[in-house]
């Protein structure tokens, strides 16, 4: 009799493919931090003080090599449109290094191979979106500076999904309960995200060129009701594995819509309340550019969501499956010398 291995397991206590080590995991969290704290926190801030163009070269910053570039004359000379710039810059080599060593630690720790695929996709883009925040200045285009800001968003959204697939959580999370409530979620997320996509484009043309402004306000209306309905939903699910994602996404979709109403008293006033509105006063430079960063924390919490509320849904797949034992049969247990021999039978 023969012990069956199956090659494909589907159900919600399958085994699947765990990490092998967290060290991808962390250096995946780094980037994150470091991306958005830095990199897209300061790029928010030179869109709204319009420093983007403090150095018109590029990758030198006034004529220099950028990173020998002493910088510390422009603090003392209050050139602060030159120090928020160069400060971007620095923080974006430093997002392209940290994305090296994301794609070095799961070449050598991580046995997914999509998983590894999804960090060298990272990296690709980081690169992509290097070159078009150097060609928003060479080419001195504000049509290109906001697809930077746009593309960011993609970018910091992939790095969300390397912190969710490098994680633990991950690969122990339950599978094959492809639910009606769990489906309301894909569905409810996946029409968030597209709404999200169009009302980022018509952010855009109000940032970057003033337009669009009340196509923006219909559509943050929008955004707002069908982002509470998806974490509503993925609250009441009553799993684990989605719960805190549907939490962090009211938070933040919460906090965006504080910020998205500051960001407009502060730039274009409410005459019916007397406020006017004060070019680049503190309250405008802070509620602009984190409704920048909040608006791209929203997208990349949608996305992670719906990827939970998929992988719920979706049984195990042979790939992700860890190999089964070799399969043996009940008489190899037993041991060659006490089989019966043929002089035995003869005696």
């Amino acid at each position: 009799m023969i012990a069956a291995s199956p090659t494909n397991v589907r159900g919600a206590d399958a085994p699947s493919l765990a990490p092998q080590s967290p060290w991808p995991h962390r250096v995946a969290w780094l980037l994150v931090l470091c991306t958005v704290i830095g990199t897209v926190g300061l790029g928010a801030t030179v869109t709204t003080l319009g420093a983007g163009m403090a150095f018109l070269d590029w990758p030198t910053s006034g004529g220099e090599n950028m990173l020998a570039y002493n910088f510390f004359n422009d603090i003392k000379l209050g050139h602060t449109d030159k120090v928020l710039e160069h400060v971007h810059r620095l923080a974006g080599a430093t997002t392209g290094l940290l994305a090296i060593a994301l794609v070095a630690s799961l070449w050598f720790l991580e046995p997914r191979r999509w998983v590894r695929g999804l960090g060298v996709a990272v990296l690709g883009m980081v690169i992509v979106q290097g070159l078009a925040g150097g060609l928003r200045v060479t080419e001195i285009s504000t049509a290109l500076a906001m697809l930077h800001g746009h593309f960011g968003a993609c970018v910091v959204a992939a790095m969300f999904v390397a912190v969710l697939v490098t994680g633990r959580s991950w690969a122990n999370s339950p599978r094959g309960r492809e639910t009606p409530p769990v489906r309301t979620v894909q569905w409810l997320t996946g029409a968030a995200l597209a709404v999200l996509v169009l009302q980022y484009a018509l952010g855009g043309m109000v940032r970057h060129f003033g337009g669009a402004l009340f196509e923006h306000l219909g559509g943050a209306v929008l955004v707002g009701l069908l982002a509470a309905a998806a974490g509503g939903a993925g609250l009441a699910t009553g799993e684990r594995f989605l719960r805190w994602n549907a939490a962090a996404v009211l938070g933040v979709l919460g906090g965006q819509l504080v910020l998205g109403m500051l960001a407009w008293a502060t730039r274009f006033g409410v005459a019916a309340v007397g406020t006017v509105a004060v070019q680049h006063s503190p309250l405008q430079i802070i509620s602009r550019g984190g409704h920048t960063v909040f608006a791209m924390l929203l997208l990349s919490a949608l996305v992670c969501q719906w990827l939970r509320a998929r992988r719920l849904a979706t049984g195990v797949d042979s790939s992700e499956t860890p190999p089964p034992p070799a399969a043996r049969s009940v008489a190899s247990s037993v041991s060659v010398n006490r089989l019966p021999t043929a002089a035995g039978v003869a005696s």
